[in-house]
């Protein structure tokens, strides 16, 4: 995951052109099993670390499967080609609640399965700026 797009095009992490804060931040799902996950209908949450309050960023869509050993990433947002060959053929897709509100300063993932279990998985914010 990437909450803080560093400065200039090295931010520039969806490829499309223009380095934003917002729209370059981006979680990433690796599946690193020997089966195929499907995900549909899964959602991803974010939380600051000063809250408890979980907000909902993504849905995948229905029949969104993610193949053995791939991965999927989400983006805030962007005019990003899915396809392009720096992805590396991850399932590539913009956030559907339009943005991922990732804070620079940690907080916590949540990546809740249709059956409403949840994993959590807290991050911290850039070391170099603490």
């Amino acid at each position: 995951m990437l909450a803080d797009p560093p400065d200039g095009i090295a931010g520039d992490a969806n490829h499309d052109g223009v380095r934003d804060s917002s729209d370059d931040e981006f979680v990433e799902l690796v599946n690193t099993t020997t089966h195929d996950i499907d995900i549909s209908s899964y959602q991803l949450w974010s939380r600051s670390s000063n809250t408890t309050t979980d907000t909902v960023r993504h849905t995948f869509t229905t029949g969104t499967v993610l193949p053995a050993c791939s991965a999927s990433v989400v983006f805030g947002g962007g005019s990003f080609d899915p396809n392009d060959p720096a992805f590396g053929g991850a399932i590539v897709v913009g956030a559907s609640s339009g943005g991922l509100s990732l804070t620079n300063s940690g907080g916590v993932i949540t990546l809740r399965d249709p059956g409403g279990r949840n994993h959590y998985f807290p991050y911290v914010g850039r070391l170099d700026r603490l």
